[in-house]
Parts: C-alpha cells; sequence; structure tokens
C-alpha cells in the first residue's frame, strides 16, 4: 500500500494523474499511480505507517505472532 504527497505523471498522459493540495496525501495509491483509497490531512509518519500496516493486517487476516515483511519503496521519486 503507497502513500503519494504527489502525483506520477504517467508518460503516454503527459500530465499528473491527480493533483493534491500542499497539506493533502493519498493514502493507498497504486504502484502504477493510480488514485489512493482515499485523500487525507498530511499526518505523522507513526500515523500513516499504523494507518497502513495495520490496513494490511486486517486483509489479509493475520495472527499475532505472525511474520511479514517489510518493503520500503520511493515509488521512483527523486530525493
Amino acid at each position: 500500500m503507497g502513500v503519494a504527497l504527489t502525483s506520477c505523471t504517467v508518460p503516454a498522459a503527459g500530465k499528473p494523474t491527480f493533483r493534491l493540495a500542499d497539506n493533502e496525501m493519498e493514502m493507498g495509491v497504486g504502484i502504477h499511480g493510480e488514485p489512493g483509497r482515499r485523500r487525507v490531512a498530511l499526518a505523522t509518519a507513526d500515523g500513516i505507517a499504523a494507518e497502513i500496516v495495520g490496513a494490511v493486517l486486517r486483509d489479509l487476516a493475520a495472527q499475532r505472532g505472525s511474520r511479514c515483511l517489510l518493503l520500503v519503496n520511493g515509488l521512483a521519486a527523486p530525493r
């Protein structure tokens, strides 16, 4: 599950897929730049991580003590 502070520009489209205000972020954005599950106000890193991890664990019906792997991907955003 991704979080975006800006939209990507798909080369074929030549323009951003969506627009965000300076105080917004897109939660659940797709890896190909699709809009996310919902648009929210900027949050802390702890708040973002809690929401993402919680959503994924609920979807997987993971049991306490289950092993998991975390992958952090910049989605090709410049540094």
